[in-house]
């Protein structure tokens, strides 16, 4: 059977599956005022802790758990649990909070129930990805001025303060701090009802949801799972779905209903700079011009994406548009005499390399992996590829690495729609990193620096970092800031933004 027949009869089977199901159990059954949406991979766990990476995100950020303050897709700010905020020093910011909110369970909003929230992601002793992302390196101080005022004072000049706080879920007070939790407890306009793995996810509406201006149309949002994007396409055409959030560019073949969107995600091979011969700067430079980008791009990727040279988008403060004008050639002979030269000064260039990708990463994630290894063998690289699921990849993924490990190139996709380069340079080019292998001083200075400053001045700082990544360092191997496609069904309106990857507000899914 030919490949592209052995993919038509999966999909079918899929779908042909998906409907089985439907018939059986009415899982994807639909009333006037339910939704429905397909998602492409289930998650490991429904804590807020979790909220930061997309699978839980978009299920119960802002839906089920809340935040004090939002960011909104233009990135600009807005309150939710805070009614507002000022900076008391260099060093402290002082927020309001609301005093009509009522958690799910009958809990209370206050300061104390911040505070709780505030030290169960910062002190974790389990993997917080919420921790990872907006708390990493940060030492924040929470301290209670009155029952609905709270302060948050640093060790250093922290200026995005309001925006670290739009990371910041405040789950209710009964919630464990020890592990992480199968459900989540919120303030939000829909109760995290049940979730049947492997078969659906449910958010039923607060009735008593305390923001009474906010219309709310949807009564019930069911999250089903189809790995293949031709599923989840397919269910919302036939009017089984709503809404597919992420579906391959050749899926999304019906204008009407497909929408494109930048959806802040960056994929790259992150290299393992601890292990020989990967700590050697001629055998990065090397995978670099390995590597012909330009076909990666127009074969695999959708229309809109465009190549990378860093970790953040062009849609994030501190972008370096300059070095996007220095995209690594595909120079096959300029990668083999960097090899040499690295042989000849006693690298083992020839020591196995492992190129480790993550099934269902993106669509065709296995075969973008598939022509990568084509074309570092091309140039004499001893490289093998292996494909993980997601919580093998995890474990390669983040701190603490396997001791025992090979050279490695992992796949990487890195979410940053919250637009400002903090939140990917720490976490993944400073010796604190919780999931880079980069560790220089002079790096971790550039970092401190850029932090510590406002507008153009911090644009141009981070600028810097992006470029010592890029040329100096050679950390990664970067390849496309990717765009996604959203399948909207007809009984729905809604429009995807550069927020959806990691949030998606059931609260601005209306009814035709």
């Amino acid at each position: 059977m030919s490949r592209k027949g052995g993919r038509i009869d999966l999909v079918a089977m899929s779908v042909a599956a998906g409907l089985a199901l439907m018939a059986s159990a009415s899982v994807l059954a639909q009333t006037n005022h339910d939704v429905t949406i397909v998602v492409g991979e289930e998650p490991d766990d429904m804590d807020p802790c979790s909220q930061s990476s997309s699978f839980t995100g978009r299920i119960i950020l802002q839906n089920v758990v809340e935040t004090l303050v939002e960011l909104r897709p233009d990135g600009s700010l807005t309150p939710r649990l805070a009614t507002g905020w000022e900076q008391s020093d260099n060093l402290t910011w002082r927020f309001k909070l609301r005093e009509d909110v009522t958690f799910h369970d009958g809990a209370r909003l206050n300061a104390d129930v911040v505070l709780r929230a505030l030290d169960r992601v910062t002190g974790a002793k389990f993997n917080c990805a919420v921790k990872n992302k907006y708390f990493s390196n940060l030492k924040v101080v929470g301290k209670k001025i009155d029952e609905y005022t709270v302060e948050f004072a640093t060790e250093k000049p922290w200026p995005i303060m309001p925006l670290t706080m739009s990371g910041l879920p405040i789950p209710s007070p009964n919630t464990p701090m020890d592990k992480l939790q199968l459900t989540a407890v919120g303030t939000g306009p829909f109760v995290f009802d049940h979730w049947a793995q492997q078969q659906e996810m449910v958010l039923k509406k607060q009735p008593n949801y305390w923001n009474k201006a906010k219309k709310v149309e949807v009564e019930l949002a069911r999250y089903v799972v189809r790995k293949e994007s031709a599923a989840r396409a397919s269910l919302v055409a036939l009017g089984q779905a709503d809404l597919a959030p992420n579906v391959a560019v050749g899926d999304a073949d019906n204008p009407k209903t497909d929408i494109a969107y930048p959806n802040a995600q960056t994929t790259w091979l992150r290299i393992d700079m601890t292990q020989p011969p990967l700590n050697d700067k001629r055998v990065r430079l090397a995978l670099n011009y390995a590597l012909d980008r330009k076909a990666l791009l127009e074969k695999y990727f959708a229309r809109g994406s465009i190549l990378a040279t860093q970790a953040w988008g062009p849609n994030v403060q501190g972008h370096n548009f300059e070095i996007d004008k220095r995209v690594w050639p595909f120079d096959p002979a300029k990668a083999r005499q960097l090899l040499a030269e690295a042989r000849a000064a006693g690298v083992k260039v020839h020591a196995e390399i492992e190129l480790q990708g993550r099934l269902g990463a993106y669509e065709k994630a296995d075969d973008v992996m598939e022509a990568v290894l084509h074309d570092y063998k091309a140039v004499g690289f001893n490289m093998k590829l292996k494909m993980y699921e997601l919580a093998q990849w995890r474990k390669l993924h983040n701190k603490p690495y396997p001791e025992q490990r090979p050279p490695a190139l992992l796949q990487t996709v890195h979410e940053n729609a919250t637009g400002d380069a903090e939140f990917t340079a720490r976490i993944k080019h400073s010796c604190e990193a919780s999931n880079g292998t980069l560790c220089e001083l002079a790096m971790d200075r550039l970092i401190d620096a850029a932090g510590r400053l406002k507008g153009e001045e911090r644009a141009k700082a981070f600028q810097t970092v992006a470029q010592a990544s890029y040329e100096d360092y050679v950390d990664n191997v970067y390849l496309v800031h990717m765009v996604g496609f959203a399948r909207v069904g007809a009984r729905i309106r809604y429009t995807p933004n550069v927020l959806i990857s990691g949030m998606l507000k059931v609260e601005d899914i209306t009814f035709n």
